[in-house]
């Protein structure tokens, strides 16, 4: 699994170059969520029987999460190309292009739109992240509390007595 994701990243170079690496990347990320969003909604939801509405229960949830996660990288490289600026506009528009994505697999504008707003911050929050060197899930001061083998210790304060002491 790991070896999935090693070598490029999203962020390893500016918006507005490497722009095919970019949606690769971001359509194996939707491909690796939607392999485990896929049977979830299948198992939980649909309770599909048989293989056709398995199917079409797995590509309910692929088809609009990958086709979404190329358009925002599609659509935030175009737009940094044609603007010429690496700006905090170019991922909101890609983030609403994607939502529109899944207004239209669902059939809504309202859909379209509120899923563009939630892309749209959340890509807006990402970049200013790392524009900005935020860190996201770990402090500066972090100290460790621990170990995996931490189950190992005896963390008794006062040990047990032995039988003998206890006659």
């Amino acid at each position: 699994m790991t070896s999935f994701f090693q070598g490029y990243k999203y962020y390893d170079t500016k918006d507005g170059e490497d722009c095919h690496k970019k949606i690769w990347f971001m359509t194996k990320s939707a491909l690796l969520l939607s392999g485990w969003a896929g049977p979830c909604y299948c198992a939980l939801v649909t309770h599909p029987v048989g293989a056709w509405q398995t199917v079409h229960s797995l590509g309910y949830i692929t088809i609009p999460l990958v086709t979404s996660a190329a358009t925002f990288a599609a659509t935030t490289c175009a737009l940094t190309n044609l603007r010429g600026k690496d700006d905090f506009y170019n991922p909101a528009l890609g983030g609403l292009a994607a939502g529109s994505i899944f207004g239209a697999a669902k059939q809504s504008l309202a859909t379209g739109a509120r899923w563009g707003g939630i892309f749209a911050v959340a890509a807006i929050s990402v970049k200013a992240g790392v524009d900005y060197d935020w860190r996201w899930w770990e402090a500066e001061n972090f100290t460790q509390r621990g170990t995996v083998g931490m189950w190992r210790h005896d963390w008794t304060l006062r040990k047990d007595p032995s039988k003998t002491e206890s006659q």
